[in-house]
């Protein structure tokens, strides 16, 4: 099971986001820069891809 958490940063300027994915019962966890224009979903494909979650 992947469990996905947001934090939101300061929201006076441009929002800062961080996208923590959290593998359950497994001790991988990935932070993305979850931003404006950001494409942490591609990035997390990648990772996927080439296992480096494992």
């Amino acid at each position: 099971m992947i469990h996905l958490s947001e934090v939101v940063g300061d929201t006076s300027g441009p929002i800062g986001k961080q996208v923590t994915v959290t593998f359950r019962g497994r001790s991988a966890v990935a932070l993305y820069d979850g931003g404006h224009n950001s494409d942490w979903i591609a990035d997390f494909e990648t990772d996927l891809k080439v296992s480096s979650l494992d």
